[in-house]
């Protein structure tokens, strides 16, 4: 996964992983955002403004020690969070397992389930559904549809 801060005409891409954070830094994030490192890491696949800024603020600080919570300012637009496949659908699965283990999902694991299936389809990453194949010649004969091609 990526943490991506794009200011002005600026990317920069850090690999993000929760369970990779120094101690210090999880401490960090604890004290300004007043959250346990468990909870600043649910805000943060719920898209919390706090969360992401802390995060932000400990990647900023790693090239400057001096910097202060205060002088970290940016846009909502500017951060941003990017899963690869392989993980979209890992999370999929964790979040299939849990329906099929605890006998459903609660309404944010539902719509976190619902959102992740949708990106993978919007990136082609997922197969498509046996009823949606938009050819029709899976049932026909193979010989009528290899004279038919010809």
């Amino acid at each position: 996964m990526k943490f991506v801060y794009r200011p002005e005409g600026v990317e920069k891409r850090w690999d993000f992983d929760v369970n990779a954070l120094m101690t210090d830094e999880a401490e960090l994030i604890e004290r300004h955002t007043k959250m346990t490192y468990g909870e600043w890491s649910n805000a943060l696949n719920r898209g919390s403004m706090l969360a992401y800024r802390a995060l932000l603020f400990v990647y900023l600080r790693r090239d400057n020690r001096a910097l202060k919570w205060a002088d970290v300012q940016f846009r909502a637009g500017d951060v941003d969070i990017e899963y690869d496949d392989d993980e979209v659908t890992a999370a999929i699965a964790e979040l299939e397992r849990l329906e099929d283990a605890e006998g459903g999902l609660t309404e944010p694991q539902a719509d976190l389930l619902a959102m992740l299936r949708r990106s993978l389809e919007d990136e082609g990453g997922a197969e498509p559904a046996a009823d949606d194949d938009a050819d029709d010649t899976d049932d026909a004969d193979p010989k009528e549809t290899a004279t038919a091609t010809a």
